[in-house]
């Protein structure tokens, strides 16, 4: 009987190598996507970030435009024609030719510049935001993608493990050595295996549609690379990010807004005073060579307008800027506080888990194994000894997720300050 148990092992263990085995195949007839090209793929066709790129082409010609002068106009007035006695048809018309040019005084050109200078500079920053958040979003559902690659794979032999210890326990009852009620326990294992794989297949769909989406595509047929989802990332200490805040973008580009929302006051207070408008031309008179110059100026008259609605809403707006400003510097240290724990926390999972606790789980399983063919280990505790080992390999996984998803995160915060935007 246990010559037959130790057949069913050894099955169990030839058929969870060949589940990989199809897998690496399957895998490896796939094309491998780098991380890199994910990136480079997204930013190329991922909506957002194009999107973007419009935003800072609308205020760079803002800021063309606000540099411009005004216009002059050109005036030509007709006098003295088609009245009555000398003045009927055209022999003692006048002709008035005029230029006209407004100039802005107080200010006004000056602070539309500079208001459209922070503005430009202000999309600049969120040109490279965008940028950031969208490596972000590619690292996050790349890792994702793997990890939900390596748990299909461990549901997989979680499956095929739980078939073969059915097998196991059926053998065990025909021999009168166990009861129909292990048999029971061990079908619902299998069944609760198979349940488990289908949920890992479907998710591991999801993710690959979310990195397409992400990446901007719609099909192709590709699969992540691996070798860096192994590798163990820790953070800096907390300190060092924590004072690239002040330059980091999200916080620039407030910054930069704030700026353009005082000279945007700056330049409504100036439109209260009047802009006066200067003329100068020449009038031709009905006589032979006979013309002079005219000359003359005009100023609006502030009585009805005085831009008192525009001045209020401009310091509503740098109120509102401010606050902003404020409330984006507390957000970016809230979060960068959490998503480094959360990729310390990883790290360290992870790197116990590799180091210590998964050889030990993967050493104690196969001890269980040789005393359970030796007679020296019940059933069960072999059994569980197993279960305990694939924990052990889904716990590694999720610290690993964790880790460089949480690394993601925070470089999305203080990057370009630190050249970890991509591994190398």
């Amino acid at each position: 009987m246990k010559m037959n148990i130790l057949r069913c092992l050894m099955v169990w263990g030839g058929v969870a190598a060949f589940c990989l085995s199809q897998i690496a195949l399957a895998i490896a007839a796939e094309p491998l996507l780098t991380l890199e090209s994910a990136i480079k793929q997204a930013k190329i066709n991922a909506p957002s970030y194009q999107a973007a790129k419009a935003e800072l082409q609308i205020v760079s010609g803002g800021l063309e435009q606000a540099k411009a002068w005004q216009n002059p106009s050109l005036d030509i007035e007709a006098e003295n024609f088609g009245g009555s006695g000398s003045f009927s048809g055209t022999r003692e018309t006048e002709y008035t030719y005029m230029i006209s040019q407004p100039i802005e005084i107080g200010g006004k050109r000056s602070a539309r510049r500079k208001s459209a200078e922070s503005a430009h500079k202000a999309a600049l920053v969120a040109y490279k935001v965008a940028e950031m958040q969208l490596v972000q979003a590619v690292e996050t559902a790349y890792y994702q993608a793997i990890a939900d690659s390596e748990a299909l794979a461990l549901a997989q032999q979680q499956e095929a493990f739980a078939k073969n210890v059915l097998n196991i326990v059926k053998q065990k009852v025909k021999a009168g050595r166990e009861s129909d009620v292990q048999a029971q326990k061990a079908k619902v294992s299998y069944q609760t295996a198979i349940l488990q794989r289908y949920q890992a297949e479907r998710k591991y769909s999801l993710a690959m549609l979310t990195l397409k989406n992400t990446m901007g595509i719609e099909e192709g047929v590709f699969t992540p690379a691996k070798p860096l989802f192994f590798k163990l990332e820790k953070p800096r200490p907390y300190g060092a990010y924590h004072a690239a805040i002040a330059q980091s973008p999200h916080y620039l580009k407030v910054q930069e807004l704030v700026e353009a929302s005082k000279y945007d006051v700056a330049f409504q207070k100036a439109q209260n005073i009047p802009d006066p408008t200067l003329r100068f031309g020449v009038r031709e008179f009905s006589g032979p060579d006979e013309h002079a110059f005219v000359a003359g100026v005009s100023f609006p008259l502030p009585v009805f307008n005085q831009n008192g609605g525009n001045i209020r809403k401009a310091y509503g707006a740098q109120l509102l800027a401010e606050q902003q400003k404020r409330q984006t510097a507390q957000s970016l240290e809230r979060k960068l506080l959490t998503h480094w724990q959360q990729w310390q926390q990883g790290a360290m999972e992870a790197q116990q888990l590799e180091q210590n606790i998964l050889p030990a789980a993967k050493k104690s399983a196969h001890l269980a194994q040789e005393s359970y063919n030796n007679g020296r280990f019940p059933f069960i505790e072999f059994l569980d000894a197993q279960r305990t080992y694939f924990q052990t390999q889904e716990q590694y996984i999720n610290a690993l997720s964790q880790m460089h998803q949480s690394r993601a995160a925070v470089l999305a915060i203080v990057t370009p300050n630190f050249e970890e935007s991509t591994h190398e």
